[in-house]
């Protein structure tokens, strides 16, 4: 069985990112279908997708989307269906699809090796009520307008991972660049060109580690002040938030001693 719509395509982002940018459609709209997509497949459609079972741009619906409709692009999911048409103000846009539970059926027993029933028609339908992209983005606002501080604590968190990841690299460049430097100190000049380029470099590198961890600790501030907060929304009491001690060593404002106040 193919992933689902959520653990596979978690957003319309990394959908762009996996699919659309290698084609080349990095800035196509991504709209609701208007109309049914209607697809015939035939024994070639099956043909061309023997070992691309799971690949739900390679699959007996999506090559027969292509082929039928002339485009480069068909996504075939658990759930949804992606395809990129010429719409009617002849603008190219990716026009998103429900799949229902007959085609979802056949999907799944393809995917486990039955053959492919080519001798009937299979319909995209036109999203409706809250698979709409519409709905969807209209209750996540209203998700964030309710609670509002359980998304700061969560875009701190995610900002703070983010850095955290590109900090370990960043100081093995960093020893690097010194090491390198080290080196040059022995064989060249003060003022040659190598010397002043590894020099260049270890400055370059200080700079981003430096970056990297008041990233860090501002990440660090926003979620210790939404959490601490008095207007923070109840629902989060119930997790586990981190709360820091953010006294200054010296008086020193921004040197925090982040420690677990708890």
């Amino acid at each position: 069985m193919r992933p689902s719509h959520n653990k596979f395509i978690k957003n319309l982002k990394a959908l762009r990112k996996r699919y659309l940018v290698p084609l080349g459609f990095g800035d196509i709209e991504i709209v609701d279908a208007r109309e049914p997509l209607r697809l015939q497949p035939i024994p070639r459609d099956a043909e061309r997708a023997k070992g691309h079972e799971r690949e739900g741009d390679k699959c007996v619906l999506a090559q027969t989307g292509m082929r039928q409709y002339s485009t480069r692009f068909v996504l075939v999911q658990k759930y949804f269906a992606y395809a990129i048409l010429l719409d009617t103000d002849g603008v190219w846009r990716c026009f998103r699809y429900v799949v229902d539970s007959a085609t979802r059926r056949e999907i799944e027993l393809f995917d486990r090796g039955r053959p492919f029933n080519v001798g009937r028609a299979f319909v995209l339908k036109v999203p409706t009520g809250n698979n709409r992209l519409d709905t969807r983005k209209a209750a996540t606002q209203a998700r964030r307008e309710r609670y509002p501080t359980r998304h700061e604590i969560y875009d701190a968190r995610q900002k703070r991972s983010n850095a955290e990841k590109k900090l370990s690299p960043a100081i093995g460049r960093l020893e690097l660049a010194q090491e390198r430097l080290r080196d040059l100190e022995r064989t060249e000049k003060p003022r040659s060109v190598r010397f002043t380029a590894a020099s260049q470099r270890v400055v370059a590198a200080r700079n981003e580690v430096r970056d990297l961890r008041e990233k860090i600790a501002d990440a660090k501030i926003a979620e210790c002040k939404a959490a601490n907060s008095k207007s923070a929304d109840k629902p989060i009491r119930a997790y586990n938030v981190i709360k820091y001690d953010l006294t200054t060593r010296n008086g020193v404002v921004g040197n925090y001693r982040f420690k677990n106040a708890a």
